[in-house]
């Protein structure tokens, strides 16, 4: 009864049993990576070095691809077109996983990315501001939001490709969102209206590594989510589940509300309880902020032997995406 991995779809299986059981099932795609840990690059990280990103010394990262190249994006559409021919009900873009952990720390001293100086927005920033990026200071409002654009771009893309592939309804003109009780924008399996984006982003208090500081979305990842709510790029977000001091599910939930100005759902994460009590705490936290939807995530920690265990990339969560709030037994 072994199962050959090289050639068993998970992704299928879990599609057909989900759907046969009256389950949604969303694709959950690690969309900013190449290189889930340590020296595990994709093939095309590997077959283009010229397209990783680079930090403000000029050095290039081990693996991490750069959507300012036309390339990278069209590379990372063909992922999201290989999600789109099986029948999900939604994804998940994951925006906060960046690659070989080595390249740590991916932020300066202040939490603001040591990234973006590839030569196409080295280029558009000259074109822009007759000036070269490496004479303004790394925090420059301008030079943030250069960087940030290719994202963006990719994002848009993404709408498009997603909407082509499937029409929001055209009932009442607006899109079955996430959380809409719209018969057919919740139908499970083949029939359904619209396939909803979702995003994990970052928080204020959000970290990488060894607690090294990332100063937020636009700042510290590049991402202007609050162009993408604006925009309507997402139907969904989610602040992602790792706190530096002061920071909580609750402050992280709040902080991406103010920054999507309420244009998409938002999603309530949440560790995998442990216990009854656990659970009913984290219950009425996401009801007092009115959140519809949790995502859980579950450590799965792997303790390696002694000799090893300073190798911390062995020790870190698995997350798992689960449909809705269920009601606490009382």
């Amino acid at each position: 009864n072994r199962i050959d991995y090289g050639q068993f779809d998970s992704l299928a299986a879990a599609i057909d049993y989900g759907h046969s059981i009256g389950l949604k099932i969303h694709a959950w795609a690690t969309i900013n990576e190449d290189d889930h840990g340590w020296g595990w690059a994709s093939e095309f990280a590997k077959a283009h070095p010229e397209y990783r990103w680079v930090r403000r010394d000029g050095t290039p990262y081990r693996s991490q691809l750069s959507f300012a190249f036309p390339e990278v994006r069209e590379y990372k559409l063909g992922l999201i077109k290989e999600l789109l021919a099986y029948d999900i009900d939604g994804m998940l873009l994951d925006w906060i996983r960046t690659g070989d952990v080595r390249d740590n720390p991916q932020t300066d001293a202040q939490g603001v990315a040591d990234s973006g100086y590839e030569p196409p927005n080295v280029s558009a920033f000259r074109r822009r501001y007759k000036i070269d990026p490496e004479i303004v200071a790394n925090d420059d409002d301008r030079w943030v939001r250069v960087r940030a654009e290719p994202q963006t771009m990719f994002m848009r893309d993404v709408r498009t490709l997603v909407e082509e592939h499937d029409p929001p309804p055209s009932k009442g003109g607006a899109r079955g969102g996430i959380n809409s009780t719209d018969d057919d924008a919740q139908q499970v399996g083949p029939g359904r209206s619209h396939i909803p984006i979702a995003v994990m982003v970052g928080h204020p208090w959000h970290y990488r590594g060894l607690q090294d500081p990332i100063d937020g979305n636009l700042r510290g990842l590049l991402l202007d989510v609050k162009t993408w709510a604006e925009e309507g790029l997402m139907d969904a977000a989610i602040a992602a589940g790792y706190y530096r001091a002061g920071g909580s599910a609750d402050s992280a939930y709040r902080a991406l509300e103010e920054e999507t100005g309420g244009n998409v759902d938002l999603w309530y994460y949440a560790w995998v309880p442990q216990t009854v009590e656990e659970f009913e705490g984290q219950f009425a936290s996401a009801q007092s902020l009115g959140a519809e939807r949790p995502l859980l995530g579950s450590r799965l920690h792997r303790r390696p032997p002694a000799s090893r265990r300073p190798q911390s990339r062995h020790e870190r969560p698995i997350h798992i995406a689960r449909p809705s709030w269920p009601t606490p037994a009382l």
